[in-house]
């Protein structure tokens, strides 16, 4: 499948492909940053992978840029030193805490809010029941004649569909128990060959994995977590030995530019694909030229509990921002609530005021909202 992507891709863009990295970006915006504002700064404001384009932004054009905030941080250096077969081991890092967090809260939350509570009273009698699940689905896959492309629900399926809920975590939790109760649906997005042009235009070209390769780093990701292989579903890097054009300008560091004003970083303390420990070494390796805000919330990117009418500490903060407050390092944003309470009520049924929102707090908790949805 890689290799026929590859090929598709050389066949609609020729030597264009080589020009799809993420440094080519970056040239780009310097190019735009000439046309529009030849004597202004580039602004930012990105999350995810958003968050890698932040980091080689500031590090390639120290001296071009102003403000500039990353959210959901992925791990710059690994991403630009080491081939996308071995990313998945450090991005799950923080991927059992999130899960465990799923779990309490479900229980907590009771079944009412949570459907997958009326089988366990407790998390660890829920963990169990989940695991028995997906050990099951290993030998005994579940038929699935009228989901949207007819097939079977497997094991690694059904890891995948918790973890992305993991990474949204909204409280909803009927999608994930209608696939307990044999009603899964599939559904298929068009995004991976771009990712693939990017990731494979940023990744070095000297060493190709074996499936023995493959193989090995997947049980590596194993260790740290259950969901270890489930990022290949999500994030389905790889096959660059398939590409006919290799990248030109590589970027490959140095990552410890001194910047005017510090990089803004934010984190989740349980995010479970961009973890905490990757917004930790760009702050430690450009201590005097980022801040970092600490949200403690499971999800990734901060914006993945606003679903949560909470204040919006963070938004508060990337608003003082980019109107010229640097927050101190290491600010800390406290916990959103529990996920499930708010799993059956529209976005536009939450009466902010009634719950004690006021002023300001409703604007950011609305306005992040709506940048979620479209996210």
């Amino acid at each position: 499948m890689k290799e026929i992507q590859a090929k598709k891709c050389g066949e609609a863009m020729g030597e264009e492909l080589m020009f799809t990295g993420t440094s080519d970006v970056v040239r780009d915006m310097r190019e735009m940053k000439q046309w529009f504002d030849p004597t202004g700064k580039i602004n930012y404001w990105g999350g995810s992978y958003g968050s890698i384009l932040g980091a080689y932004l500031v590090n390639m054009l120290p001296d071009e840029v102003g403000l500039v905030a990353i959210d959901g941080i992925a791990d710059p250096v690994l991403w630009a030193d080491e081939p996308s077969h071995k990313w998945h081991k450090q991005w799950v890092d923080s991927a059992e805490d999130t899960y465990q967090i799923f779990l309490d809260q479900c229980v907590e939350a009771g079944p009412e809010l949570c459907s997958l509570a009326k089988h366990g009273n407790s998390t660890a009698s829920l963990e169990i029941l989940l695991d028995e699940w997906f050990d099951t689905l290993i030998s005994e896959p579940i038929l699935v004649p009228d989901g949207s492309r007819p097939g079977f629900l497997t094991s690694g399926q059904a890891r995948a569909s918790v973890f992305s809920f993991l990474n949204r975590p909204n409280g909803n939790a009927t999608d994930l128990y209608n696939f307990m109760v044999h009603d899964a649906k599939s559904s298929k997005s068009n995004w991976e060959a771009p990712r693939l042009a990017v990731t494979c235009m940023d990744s070095p070209t000297s060493e190709f994995p074996t499936a023995k390769d493959l193989a090995k780093e997947g049980l590596k990701a194993l260790e740290v977590s259950r969901f270890g292989l489930s990022t290949t579903v999500q994030e389905p890097d790889g096959g660059c030995q398939y590409w006919a054009y290799k990248p030109r300008n590589r970027f490959e560091g140095p990552w410890n530019a001194t910047l005017e004003t510090p990089m803004l970083i934010v984190t989740n303390t349980a995010d479970p694909i961009t973890p905490m420990r990757s917004a930790l070494r760009i702050n430690s390796l450009m201590p005097n030229s980022t801040t970092l805000i600490v949200y403690d919330s499971p999800g990734h990117c901060s914006l993945s509990t606003t679903r949560f009418p909470t204040p919006p500490c963070v938004a508060k903060h990337v608003k003082a921002y980019f109107n010229g407050i640097v927050p101190a390092n290491g600010t800390f944003c406290p916990n959103p609530g529990n996920m499930f309470d708010w799993q059956d009520m529209a976005k536009e049924d939450i009466d902010l005021v009634a719950l004690g929102l006021t002023g300001e707090d409703v604007e950011l908790a609305e306005a992040a909202m709506v940048v979620w949805d479209g996210y």
